[in-house]
Parts: C-alpha cells; sequence; structure tokens
C-alpha cells in the first residue's frame, strides 16, 4: 500500500513511532512502504481509517496507549 507513508508522513510520525501508536510492527511498515508486502484486511482497516479520521483514531491510540504498562510499550 504505496499510501502508508503519505498517511504516517501527513501525520508527522516517524516510522518507529507509527508503529508504536498504531500497534504496527516496524517490519510491516518497512515493507508495505517498499511494496514488499500488503497491509491484511485489519490494517486497512485501521489505515482506512486514520486516512479519514486521523483526529479520532490519534485520540482513541493515545488514550490505549497511556494505559499501557511503561515495559510493555518498549518491550512489546
Amino acid at each position: 500500500m504505496n499510501n502508508v507513508r503519505k498517511i504516517r508522513n501527513g501525520l508527522g510520525y516517524s516510522r518507529e513511532d507509527f508503529a508504536t501508536m498504531f500497534g504496527f510492527s516496524l517490519y510491516k511498515i518497512e515493507n508495505w512502504e517498499r511494496g514488499k508486502s500488503n497491509p491484511t484486511r485489519s490494517d486497512l482497516v485501521l489505515l482506512t481509517l486514520l486516512e479519514h479520521n486521523p483526529t479520532l483514531v490519534e485520540s482513541i491510540a493515545k488514550r490505549v496507549f497511556d494505559r499501557i504498562p511503561q515495559e510493555t510499550k518498549t518491550n512489546g
């Protein structure tokens, strides 16, 4: 999906921060952006929501992220 980079850059995230905030693996994002693989259906749903309503998705993701124990954020 070649607009993954566009979505991510439009939101101002590095690959690593985008992966962390929205629950993607960094490996997946790199492969999507390089055209080596395609997002799953569930990934496409989230990416489409990010593309069309980023404010809502970011606010939900931040609330969820804030509830995750610190060790899970960095090691998970």
